[in-house]
């Protein structure tokens, strides 16, 4: 299944460019993956909780390392990098194993096994308006992300990316509702941001949910 997944979609780009007239070529630019042996980064992690019945927020800030620690040879055969995650509370600044993550990085895209559920995050080639199934490969309800601002430059507060993309999860809101959920790529770097908004307020009462925002800070 997941063979046939990413052949259909190169299938299809490549019968896409041969209908396309002759063009120069163009430079090869990197991907919005970018996974190798050593390669570490950290975030800012803030998570905002809303608890409607004790009418209270709370405001939980941390770091989160994540370590390219191993490549190996999975059972199926397939290239896979093990990935440390670290966390360290503020101001404490001590760091303590968390997690282990699982990524796979190849031509089609980037999958990533994180709490036992494996996800589909990028597929190649990147376009705007690219839509996928991000829960292809786990017993997961379908979530559909599509690709939006190709090659937008994105700031935060410590850098300048000039090539992103956003990868849009969830954008429902209402008077009521909210859940939105957004990834950031740039490229030759990998995620630089993720946000993940689920809360409901209902009319006249105290706000409930979560609010949760990851940064790469380096």
């Amino acid at each position: 299944m997941k063979l046939y997944f990413y052949t259909l979609i190169l299938l299809t780009s490549v019968a896409l460019y041969s209908c396309a007239p002759d063009e120069p070529l163009k430079p090869v630019k990197p991907p919005f993956s970018s996974v190798y042996v050593g390669k570490i980064s950290t975030y800012a992690v803030e998570e905002i909780h809303h608890d409607a019945f004790t009418r209270t927020t709370d405001t939980l800030n941390y770091r989160l390392r994540e370590t390219v620690e191993e490549l190996y040879i999975d059972a199926a055969g397939d290239t896979a990098y093990k990935v440390r995650i670290d966390r360290s509370e503020i101001p404490e600044n001590t760091w303590v194993f968390d997690q282990y993550a699982i990524e796979q990085q190849d031509v089609y895209g980037l999958e990533r096994i994180e709490n036992d559920s494996r996800k589909v995050k990028l597929i190649y080639p990147v376009s705007d308006g690219k839509r996928w199934d991000v829960n292809l490969f786990n017993a997961e309800d379908p979530q559909y992300g599509y690709y939006q601002d190709v090659d937008q430059p994105y700031p935060t507060s410590d850098s300048m990316y000039p090539e992103t993309v956003h990868v849009i999860l969830a954008d429902q809101t209402d008077f009521i509702f909210s859940h939105i959920e957004t990834e950031i790529y740039a490229r030759n770097t990998g995620l630089i941001k993720q946000e993940i908004i689920q809360t409901e307020t209902q009319p006249g009462k105290y706000k409930n949910g979560i609010e949760y925002t990851k940064i790469r800070i380096k």
